[in-house]
């Protein structure tokens, strides 16, 4: 690869990685309208609970993230690792009445929003 697609690449891959640290910062935040925005108007969204398409799909589905969301649950990024457009993370999270020991979620990054995001958790109800 020349120094010119590396440099691009890397300025590629650093974009990827902004766009995800503001998502997770949105989802800490509790930030519905700034986490929507950060998603292309055709995003996809995969998720165990089905595909969501485009904007009020994915807002009504992060709004019912937010509306089961505590102050006691706790969210620790295990592992990342971004590769021009794409990104990846592993997660995990515990909540008073449940703990996902493994998450995971898959970035697409085009024009600084996210086209695609895959994301699927182990989750485990606490006894």
């Amino acid at each position: 690869m020349s120094e010119t697609a590396d440099a691009a690449d890397s300025e590629t891959t650093a974009a990827t990685k902004r766009v995800m640290y503001a998502e997770l910062a949105a989802v800490a935040a509790g930030d519905l309208d700034e986490l929507v925005s950060l998603f292309a108007e055709e995003a996809v969204v995969l998720s165990q609970a089905g595909a969501f398409h485009g904007h009020d799909e994915i807002r009504r589905m992060f709004a019912e993230f937010f509306a089961a969301a505590t102050p006691e649950d706790t969210f620790e990024v295990v592992h990342e690792f971004y590769s021009g457009r794409f990104g990846y993370i592993v997660w995990a999270t515990t909540t008073p009445t449940t703990i996902i020991p493994l998450g995971t979620d898959t970035f697409v990054v085009e024009d600084g929003r996210i086209s695609l995001l895959s994301f699927a958790a182990h989750v485990v109800p606490k006894s």
